[in-house]
């Protein structure tokens, strides 16, 4: 290990001292220097992304203590450095000061947008339908208005800083063209969106002797560029993939959560997933292990647009490349490049192959059903996953499939319904749900923020479209479709009932369920999605403790799976396993074991995705496992929460999505904390403690809720208290009280918080009596 690594490592290892569980800093008189440190080490590297990592550093230092002059200096001194090494003409620019003239441009752009959105009206929820669609039509033209400055005004910023660059770089050794992609392009962009681009150079130029210096020019250029983007002080420290702090290639790298740097106008960022910028990707990691450069000439960059490796590892560069927007520099380049990109487009027999496999692939990433669930869990979660990529990425594929030139959804529909490719119902509910994803989410609270926004139907009617648009796609309904040049979403009844289950609006979702009974009835739609319905129905009477609701309806579904087969083997799994969930919360332990044995025979047979499978068998499992703790069976019990650990585990080597994987952690930890008591109980205290311990080490894993960290601390103390090693015993349990003790009302009882202080008085006894 190098000496840049170890003192790497040390910094990192101070400030996790300074932080949570969570990776929050605690007192950041103490984080800011350790952040300011980390910054200058940074900076004495020679690679460009260190520096770009540098700058972040400091400038995440400086968010921190604006005040703090000594940080000021060191933004100066690393700029001074890398003007100079890059050969600039005006080698004693400030960048910080350049970076802060267009920060000062962002607030007012903010705010008039920001009126705009308040001053906007939401749809009623009881409204007809005639004067729905009036309103939503109106509603749909102001956005396009709106999306249309603010992209305006967003582009001119980033010209703004590319001609700025270009005055402190000095003249370019060649024509070029600073291209914006993703939402610049598609005329989506929000005031507070990262920057997609790559630099096209002329065509010609690679034959040149100079070409390697050419390339430097303007990889310096982009380095420059990046100083002043992170330098409006928005770039939060996870996007620059710093490795001491957020690797997520490494289990428990990705610790560190910046909560003081706002979220805002940024590089896109340097982690393998991102990247979309003209440094590019220049990490390879075990899955993903490309070099990816995106300052090249025309046709050079154009070959990006078909590569099959980059669709196997899951990049969607080629998808962006279509889809672009000239920002700055030379507009016959960037005009030569367009050509470009539909020549190559033309030529390419496997283009429409590439794009639908591309496009599911895009949309189990961005699963709008899975990103529901994660709000309906309460963890954290992306807000673009949530409200924006289903339905953009949807129409962008359609409309590269269907060869139009429009760039923005909007665009898009308009086209298809033109070309009579699409009926005026289905162009109108998939403008409506484009409409509905342009506004400004800069929080986690995203449920109720975009009921406060554009309002509980607009939110509902949002989630719809995009479950049926994912669904069609997933059963094949669009896709083949669109060989045939026409497509229609239809909407089934189910797709309402999840969306209201996920964003929680249960009392909704049984007025919905008596709106279905008394009109539709079981007859009128296909079975399997009845029994979907009346799933998610069951779930919900059994959340809002309506237990004998809750029991004629899992009655109802297990007597139709009794003289039934059900080919959708998910619904089948989610019915065994809430079934399952419900008769062990309500029923005697032997039936619900009874039961859950069974299910567990029947999803064995099942064959949905392994991952799925295994996830079903995980919870009934666990389920099991509870119900033998219930009548003392722990050794049982202990097999059941080892055979889940090893499901959980399958899976997640399984699932190479990030918000998964935190998932199936958050889970296998859970059944750990299970298999500590079940050894304790067996009088196995040794390896209950080894265990406790093992699962202590994950406390600062990402996601890790407030509760079970505290069940962490509590599990080593049970462990020692067991051991009677009443010191450390006493010293988690303090960890442990003091965790439970952060946000609980003084009026409030907590028995959790009574139980740990009795076993506080305990220990603190047992000493004085030594």
């Amino acid at each position: 290990m190098c000496s840049f690594e170890k003192e790497e490592l040390e910094l990192a290892k101070k400030l996790k001292k300074c932080c949570d569980g969570r990776g929050k800093e605690t007192d950041i008189s103490k984080s800011t220097p350790i952040l300011q440190q980390l910054g200058v080490l940074y900076g004495k590297r020679c690679d460009k992304f260190s520096l770009v990592r540098a700058v972040g550093l400091l400038y995440a230092a400086l968010v921190r203590q604006p005040e703090n002059e000594s940080i000021e200096k060191d933004i100066d001194q690393l700029c001074k450095n890398v003007l100079r090494r890059a050969n600039a003409e005006q080698v004693t620019a400030n960048l910080g000061a350049i970076a802060l003239k267009f920060k000062k441009q962002l607030e007012p752009w903010r705010l008039q947008v920001k009126m705009f959105l308040k001053n906007h009206e939401n749809i009623p929820e009881k409204i007809g339908e005639e004067a729905l669609m009036a309103l939503e039509k109106k509603k749909i033209k102001d956005v396009q208005a709106i999306q249309e400055m603010v992209t305006n005004t967003y582009v001119e910023i980033m010209n703004g800083i590319s001609r700025k660059c270009m005055a402190v770089m000095g003249q370019a050794p060649c024509k070029f063209t600073l291209v914006g992609m993703g939402s610049v392009a598609r005329g989506e962009v929000s005031p507070y969106s990262d920057f997609e681009s790559i630099i096209v150079l002329e065509d010609g130029v690679q034959d040149r002797k100079d070409y390697k210096k050419t390339l430097e020019y303007f990889r310096w250029l982009a380095v420059i560029y990046q100083f002043i983007l992170v330098g409006l002080q928005e770039t939060i420290l996870r996007f620059l993939a710093i490795p001491c702090l957020n690797n997520e290639s490494v289990p428990g790298g990705d610790w560190f959560f910046d909560a003081h740097t706002p979220c805002g106008i940024c590089p896109d960022g340097l982690a393998p997933h991102a990247c979309k910028n003209p440094l590019g990707r220049q990490e390879p990691t075990e899955t993903k292990s490309w070099i990816t450069e995106l300052i090249k000439p025309v046709s050079e960059m154009a070959t990006y647009l078909d590569r099959e490796e980059d669709l196997k590892n899951g990049y969607y560069l080629g998808d962006l490349l279509t889809r672009s927007r000239f920002v700055s520099g030379d507009r016959d380049v960037y005009e030569q490049f367009v050509r470009e990109v539909k020549k190559k487009l033309v030529e390419n027999e496997n283009y429409h192959k590439l794009v639908t496999a591309q496009l599911v692939r895009n949309l189990e990433e961005f699963d709008s059903e899975t990103c529901l669930d994660r709000l309906f869990a309460g963890r954290t979660c992306d807000i673009k996953r949530v409200v924006y990529r289903a339905t953009t990425i949807f129409l962008s594929a359609v409309g590269r499939l269907q060869s139009i030139d429009e760039n923005s959804c909007f665009g898009i529909i308009q086209e298809l319904e033109r070309r009579n490719l699409i009926d005026h119902y289905t162009a109108h509910n998939v403008a409506y749900a484009v409409e509905s994803n342009y506004y400004d989410y800069n929080d986690n609270l995203i449920t109720q923020r975009l009921i406060e926004i554009v309002g509980k139907r607009s939110t509902i009617d949002y989630f719809v479209t995009a479950v049926n648009l994912q669904g069609a796609v997933y059963r094949q309904e669009i896709l083949q479709q669109i060989e045939v040049g026409f497509f229609k979403v239809f909407d089934l009844p189910s797709s309402k009932f999840i969306v209201l289950h996920f964003l929680k609006l249960h009392d909704d979702l049984i007025e919905e369920w008596k709106t279905y009974s008394r009109i539709y009835g079981p007859n009128n739609f296909p079975e399997e999605d009845d029994l979907e319905v009346r799933y998610f129905v069951a779930f919900t009477h059994h959340m809002l403790g309506k237990l004998d609701e809750a029991k004629d309806m899992f009655t109802y579904l297990n007597d139709y799976l009794e003289n039934n087969d059900i080919k959708e083997a998910i619904l089948l799994g989610n019915i065994l396993v809430e079934s399952g969930r419900f008769y062990m919360v309500t029923r005697y332990p032997h039936f619900a074991m009874d039961y859950l044995n069974k299910a567990k025979s029947k999803i064995e047979k099942l064959e949905p995705s392994v991952e799925k499978k295994n996830d079903f068998l995980a919870n009934v499992c666990h389920f099991l496992g509870q119900c033998n703790c219930q009548v003392s069976n722990f050794e049982i019990a202990l097999a059941c929460f080892r055979e889940t650990v090893d499901n959980v585990t399958h899976t997640s080597k399984l699932d190479n999505k990030r918000l998964q994987r935190e998932n199936m952690t958050v889970s296998k930890l859970l059944c750990q904390l299970e298999i500590v008591r079940c050894l304790v109980n067996l009088e196995r205290n040794m390896e209950g403690l080894s265990l406790a311990m093992e699962t202590l080490n994950f406390r600062k894993a990402r996601n890790v809720p407030h509760t079970l960290l505290a069940n962490f601390y509590n599990a080593v103390g049970v462990s020692h208290l067991s051991l009677s090693n009443h010191a450390e015993a006493l010293k988690y349990f303090e960890e442990e009280h003091k965790i439970r003790c952060e946000g609980v009302p003084d009026d409030v009882v907590d028995e959790n918080l009574q139980l740990v202080q009795g076993y506080m008085a305990e220990c603190s006894m047992a000493l004085l009596r030594l």
